[in-house]
């Protein structure tokens, strides 16, 4: 997809998006990461949910637990040139949502809550020609039933907010050219906000913290021609500055020690997940295969991580040694991320009508980590009343969906009854077929009574099933 970004067209939150991250080689990745023509793969465990039409471009998500969720992002317009920031909130998992705020001439990016009740949410201002004039901080401390407009302390965009707890916070965001893009922080929940400027880093697109000493940012150096990550350990009273040849855009800490970046590797024109398991003292690539960019991270602890390129979410169950592709069926682009624990997900982001030039916003969830639920079936034949006859064999015979299963194992456990106890008579593995089929057959030579069960283990992609155990006697 060929970028522009003086076109008028374009719908005020997209160009607005765009333009904090007009850099040459991030518009570089989020052209790679909004494929045309993308297919949509199977869904797998990820079901979409119906949010209205208030919020057009989300662009930000965060979940205080498995069901309040708040969601930010911008008018939909593409004729009007300015654009309203729409805040949405869910106390049901996402099941329905309700916009709590509607702001004309501002475009909300990012949002952070502390609990059920403290939330910040920010963006950029906008003037009537919808080009950026600011940025602007809202606050609640009664779970979105009111929003105040709290002081920023400068005149930059903000892109990104996180918190410790209900006073400490960080707010981040661009400033093109200058030398030091805007961090700011308040320690009273943002009665006051106090700016920690960071020399050599004038794009600062995302920031995480662990507690209230512990933060990470990333971003860019424009005069450098490099990224940048930013850390702190004493509540940002000193940032340390790390050089990186990727341009990373988005950040994620499952504690202290455990970091996750991602971005753009410029030298292969890929997508780039850097982690660390110290505090970002030392970082190591553990992935660069895919061709699109990634754009966004969260993590439930130090092992079950997922990260976000164009319309696909990656995900790792071992802390990133290794990951698997999850779809959600979407052609769009996928902005935000944010996960309550292993198995609940949240994802949002919008698509493009391309002739219209009309975004529609999008939210998907999963409540298995993403990973499909394989559906597992088995029978057996031969058997008269339940009843097989000594020597003569019994078939067994199961499907597993969905049919990406192929090539999998499922594994049939055999039992034998010995008074009040099993004992375990053999244990194979059967091939799933390309049609999602899997068959044994099996000759007892002893009387008794008899239990079969088929298991499929977890994969990289899915995660266990079993069947109930189905009895027969041989006589």
């Amino acid at each position: 997809m060929r970028v522009h970004l003086k076109a008028n067209r374009r719908p005020v939150a997209v160009r607005r998006s765009f333009c904090l991250m007009s850099l040459p080689f991030v518009l570089l990745g989020l052209a790679l990461a909004f494929p045309a023509g993308a297919s949509a793969a199977n869904p797998g465990g990820w079901n979409r949910l119906s949010f209205g039409s208030s919020a057009g471009v989300l662009e930000g998500i965060v979940c205080s637990d498995a069901t309040h969720l708040w969601a930010v992002g911008s008018s939909a317009d593409s004729i009007t040139t300015q654009g309203a920031g729409a805040i949405m909130f869910t106390s049901d998992g996402g099941a329905t949502w309700s916009q709590q705020k509607k702001t004309a001439g501002v475009n909300f990016d990012g949002v952070a809550c502390a609990d059920l009740t403290h939330a910040w949410v920010v963006g950029t201002t906008d003037n009537k020609a919808g080009n950026p004039t600011g940025g602007t901080i809202l606050a609640t401390s009664d779970g979105g039933a009111t929003w105040t407009t709290q002081d920023t302390v400068t005149s930059d965009a903000l892109s990104s907010v996180t918190c410790a707890d209900d006073t400490h916070a960080w707010a981040v965001g661009p400033n093109p050219g200058n030398g030091a893009g805007p961090i700011l922080a308040t320690t009273d929940g943002g009665a006051t906000w106090i700016a920690q400027p960071v020399a050599s880093a004038d794009w600062i697109r995302t920031i995480t913290c662990a507690d209230d000493n512990h933060a990470w940012a990333v971003g860019y150096d424009s005069k450098a021609n490099c990224g940048v990550i930013l850390s702190t350990t004493d509540g940002g009273a000193t940032w340390k500055v790390r050089r990186s040849s990727f341009v990373l855009s988005g950040i994620a800490c499952a504690d202290a020690s455990h970091v996750w970046a991602v971005g753009l590797d410029r030298a292969r024109l890929s997508g780039a997940i850097l982690a660390s398991g110290n505090g970002g003292a030392t970082w190591s690539l553990q992935r660069t295969d895919t061709e699109h960019m990634f754009t966004g991270v969260t993590c439930a602890d130090a092992k079950h991580v997922w990260a976000t390129s164009g319309d696909t979410i990656f995900a790792t169950r071992n802390g990133g040694v290794t990951w698997s592709q999850q779809r959600t069926g979407t052609t769009g682009l996928i902005t935000g991320i944010a996960c309550a624990d292993t198995r609940r997900v949240w994802v949002v982001g919008w698509t493009m009508n391309r002739s219209s030039l009309e975004a529609r916003g999008l939210i998907f969830s999963t409540t298995t980590g993403g990973y499909s639920n394989p559906v597992l079936t088995f029978k057996l034949t031969g058997l008269t009343g339940g009843v097989m006859r000594l020597g003569k064999s019994v078939a067994a015979k199961g499907t597993v969906r969905p049919v990406s299963m192929a090539g999998a194992k499922v594994v049939l456990d055999l039992q034998r009854q010995s008074k009040n106890s099993w004992l375990r008579v053999t244990t194979v593995a059967r091939t799933i077929s390309a049609s999602g089929v899997y068959r044994w057959s099996v000759r007892l030579a002893r009387e008794g009574n008899y239990r079969l069960k088929a298991k499929l283990r977890r994969t990289s992609a899915s995660t266990a099933a079993t069947t109930r155990w189905l009895l027969l006697k041989v006589r």
